[in-house]
């Protein structure tokens, strides 16, 4: 702790802790003192901190540190400065995906009452999507079993299933996406009796920030999906489906022909 106190001594501090608990191979194996001085660290951490491998510090130790039965005052405390980094823009936020994971599996209320649906940027992405820019699965509430992730929802479905609908996975059959909705997603069409703001969280998925390759190409699992729904018994999803289907064949079609158009260019 004395080495944190000093200038640019908290990154040292923690590079030891991280070393130190690497000689032990399980979380119940680590000393009490080490965890306690794991716990004074992250309280003091620096989403802004741009030293190289800080994130993977945080995640090594909070990994440990968050097994404790009395962590959750820690957790609270880490989901606050989350959020609060995510409010004011931090750079480099979607680095501490890994974190965000540790905090939803080790502390599930806590994390998913704190992270869930908040906060939202301008364009209307919540903390965990944009989080997820390098998290597998594709948002770290995925990290979450399903069956927690339910009886979190059921305590406030009106509130929450809209909120957790921009983030869970919505296709089944991982890691081939081709048996139409996830569990979580048909869960939540049926807490909610397939409210409109349940689908529009589904829909606000459709439309990608960061991707790789053509627009077009990023869609078409969706597009897929969308196909699926439009056979479903549930009236409102079909009717849904068949909108989202047609909205997205527009914009795969719209970024077929600019493609064409800048090729032309070049011919």
């Amino acid at each position: 702790l004395q080495v944190a106190q000093k200038k640019h001594g908290h990154d040292v501090a923690m590079m030891s802790l991280v070393d130190m608990l690497w000689s032990f191979p399980t979380e119940e194996d680590v000393p009490t003192e080490l965890l306690e001085l794991g716990t004074c660290l992250l309280s003091g951490l620096q989403f802004d901190n741009q030293t190289q491998n800080y994130p993977f510090k945080v995640a090594t130790i909070a990994k440990r540190c968050l097994q404790q039965a009395e962590s959750a005052e820690l957790a609270k405390h880490l989901c606050r400065q989350l959020v609060s980094a995510g409010e004011n823009q931090v750079p480099g936020l979607w680095d501490y995906a890994e974190l965000a994971e540790i905090l939803l599996q080790s502390q599930p209320e806590i994390a998913l009452e704190a992270l869930v649906g908040s906060p939202v940027s301008a364009l209307g992405r919540t903390l965990l999507t944009r989080m997820s820019i390098h998290s597998d699965p594709s948002n770290p509430v995925n990290a979450v079993p399903v069956e927690t992730l339910k009886k979190w929802v059921a305590q406030e479905p009106s509130t929450r299933a809209p909120l957790i609908a921009k983030d869970i996975q919505l296709q089944g059959g991982r890691p081939n996406p081709t048996q139409g909705l996830s569990e979580i997603a048909e869960y939540l069409l049926e807490v909610t009796e397939t409210s409109q703001a349940v689908l529009e969280g589904f829909e606000s998925q459709f439309h990608p920030f960061i991707y790789d390759g053509s627009i077009a190409q990023v869609l078409s699992p969706y597009l897929d999906l969308t196909q699926q729904l439009t056979n479903s018994p549930n009236a409102k999803l079909a009717i849904w489906a068949v909108e989202q289907t047609a909205k997205l064949q527009a914009r795969m079609s719209n970024d077929w022909l600019s493609t064409r158009r800048e090729d032309e260019r070049f011919e």
